[in-house]
């Protein structure tokens, strides 16, 4: 687990006074908080009295969780130089509305500039989910 694997905070899914805050943060708004909940996951494990889940994953393993699992990476450790490339994808039911920010030839993203947005497409030295 060197390599940066996933990590689920283990019953996550159950923080009721968590996921209600959530569920309050304006994703479209530019001025909303960071998406990170909290700069040091050990004492906020450790002050739930869980801990964080992960395993050895191999190419082809697949992880699926609802959208109120606390999720993360670990930092890479790799000692011979080795990138974890990953995944993230989200579904929704047919029936619902598409959000037109994410679709079509050039969706304009959260803030409106595009998937120069997304945390990938920012150089390694800037801050993730600075909106």
């Amino acid at each position: 687990m060197t390599d940066g694997a996933l990590a689920v905070v283990e019953g996550s899914n159950r923080y009721d006074d968590l996921i209600n805050d959530m569920k309050q943060i304006d994703y479209d708004s530019k001025s909303s908080p960071k998406v990170q909940y909290t700069d040091d996951s050990i004492s906020f494990v450790r002050d739930r009295g869980t801990r964080f889940l992960t395993a050895d994953f191999e190419p082809g393993d697949l992880i699926a969780f609802g959208m109120t699992i606390l999720h993360g990476t670990l930092d890479n450790n790799s000692k011979i130089g080795r990138a974890r490339l990953s995944c993230d994808v989200r579904w929704q039911p047919a029936a619902d509305a598409m959000d037109e920010r994410y679709v079509g030839k050039n969706p304009a993203g959260t803030t409106g500039i595009g998937y120069a947005e997304l945390n990938g497409a920012k150089p390694l030295t800037e801050p993730w989910h600075i909106r």
